[in-house]
């Protein structure tokens, strides 16, 4: 793998906590400027540790880890301010004001005194959060929590961010928001690591995807490569169809055969839908064997 000119590169990443097997085990990745690599697997699979060894927080066994050039471990200040992380768990100060949260953090990330107003007003528009200014993190709700990690992140114009389940436990309308934010920094060419159980969001960010289980990696690619996986492309679902009164699924190759099996069927509550990353993860997470609708 050619880890040239990429922002983040790992290589035979390894790393195990004492007396227990590798939670990182051999992983090689890469993320590009102006992509979104979206990291799926099951919980305990790897991704926060992995990415612990991106942020410099956790040194690899073995392996390298590169990020803007650098190795994160070695120079963990240098690189810190660099990145911009949305950690899994809000870690605001309750009785911090969001604006001296802002003002904090820019110090933090070594922001010049005179450029600082300007940096916090440009993220403040960018995230629509002037109305919290004055608010302690206490009064926030989660999702106006999850929108000052966001503004957090983004302050001092990062060239990488790392974003762990961001939107967990948010309203569809505050995780919509997010997800425009990072996708405006994908299209100012930042390199974006995030994870996520949402696979509607990874279907709507990722523009590659790496499954992870047991600390491997065990496929990467694009959300193309990742579907033909399948073999199926379209789902037929009769709903109320079961001798036990629940839906039945007919999984098929194209459209056509599902209105052709549905008209066959006479098929009356029915809905027929696309193959999906959900039904990749099943498969790859080893769900249920998904046996394909003979015509």
């Amino acid at each position: 793998m050619s880890t040239a000119g990429h922002p983040v590169s790992c290589v035979g990443l390894q790393f195990a906590y004492r007396g227990r097997p590798p939670v990182t085990n051999g992983v090689s990745l890469t993320i590009g400027r102006g992509e979104i690599f979206c990291l799926l697997g099951p919980n305990g699979a790897g991704k926060t540790t992995l990415i612990r060894q991106i942020t410099g927080d956790l040194r690899p066994a073995s392996g390298t880890v590169e990020v803007l050039g650098v190795d994160p471990a070695k120079n963990p200040s240098r690189i810190k301010r660099r990145l911009g992380i949305i950690p899994q768990t809000v870690s605001l100060f309750e009785n911090l004001s969001v604006r001296g949260h802002l003002e904090c953090f820019a110090a933090i990330k070594g922001i010049a005194s005179a450029a600082r107003a300007g940096a916090i007003a440009e993220v403040v528009a960018a995230c629509a959060i002037d109305p919290l200014l004055d608010r302690p993190a206490r009064a926030l709700s989660g999702g106006q929590q999850r929108s000052v990690l966001v503004a957090l992140a983004l302050l001092g114009d990062p060239d990488v961010l790392i974003l762990d389940e961001p939107t967990v436990g948010l309203d569809p309308l505050a995780r919509r928001d997010i997800w425009r934010a990072v996708e405006a920094q994908r299209r100012r060419g930042k390199a974006i690591l995030l994870t996520t159980h949402h696979l509607e969001e990874a279907e709507r960010l990722a523009t590659r995807l790496a499954f992870i289980d047991k600390g491997t990696i065990t496929h990467q690619g694009t959300q193309a490569e990742f579907l033909a996986m399948l073999d199926f492309r379209v789902k037929l679902t009769e709903r109320g169809a079961a001798d036990d009164g629940g839906d039945v699924v007919h999984l098929l190759g194209s459209l056509d055969e599902a209105r052709t099996l549905a008209a066959t069927r006479g098929a009356g509550d029915f809905s027929i839908s696309a193959a999906n990353l959900e039904d990749v993860y099943v498969h790859l997470a080893g769900g249920a064997a998904m046996a394909v609708t003979p015509l």
